[in-house]
């Protein structure tokens, strides 16, 4: 039999696995209820429910985002959630763009990793988007 880590990485490297990998996709708020009532700790959550995988959550580290009144949670890409657990969307990240007829004539952008701005380029070599 396979532990859970020889099972993942035989399925990551092409090769056929004693069964197929099982991920429980469970949230931070489901985690916290099932670790109280069974009074396990992560781990053994995993274990119980036969979970293969294992969660990496690295640092954030760009900038502060302030959130709004009734968000929760902001993810990198300016998308605030609210509500329980992961909650639903309360923004966009494309709310107030502008339409598809109107990006033949928008500007494109370059990002500077440099200081992480993100600023009108020189101009469209091609003129613009063809359709």
């Amino acid at each position: 039999m396979m532990s859970p880590r020889e099972r993942v990485l035989a399925v990551y490297a092409h090769e056929e696995p004693d069964r197929v990998p099982i991920w429980c996709g469970m949230s931070d708020g489901f985690m916290a209820k099932a670790r109280r009532h069974l009074g396990i700790d992560d781990e053994g959550l995993l274990v119980r429910f036969g979970d293969d995988f294992r969660r990496v959550w690295p640092r954030y580290r760009g900038p502060d985002r302030p959130l709004l009144p009734n968000a929760n949670s902001c993810t990198v890409f300016g998308v605030y959630h609210g509500g329980i657990g992961w909650g639903q969307p309360l923004s966009h990240p494309l709310t107030g763009t502008m339409g598809r007829a109107a990006l033949s004539t928008a500007p494109e952008y370059e990002h500077d990793a440099s200081n992480g701005c993100t600023t009108p380029s020189r101009g469209r070599a091609s003129g613009g988007i063809s359709t």
